[in-house]
């Protein structure tokens, strides 16, 4: 693995954790252009323009994955949703 993939890493944080309404997303050092979240059947089920706070109250209860879009490479995390 790269030291810059090894960096994205520590530099891609998600709060709350669980979430109920807005999640936070924590990028130090890097600029994503957009996100994906998807549910646990790989299904986008909001996408948009990078922010730091999305508005996830809309979505059930469950597990799901947001997918950062940084240049030519994606980092994905995944999050619960209460």
């Amino acid at each position: 693995m790269s030291t810059s993939a090894n960096n994205l890493d520590q530099h891609f944080k998600l709060y709350p954790n669980p979430v109920e309404e807005e999640l936070r997303v924590s990028l130090v050092g890097f600029k994503a252009q957009s996100f994906e979240i998807k549910n646990m059947l790989g299904q986008t089920v909001i996408k948009g323009s990078y922010s730091n706070t999305i508005d996830v109250s809309k979505l059930e209860s469950g597990m799901y994955i947001i997918q950062l879009n940084i240049g030519e490479k994606t980092k994905m995390k995944r999050f619960i949703k209460e």
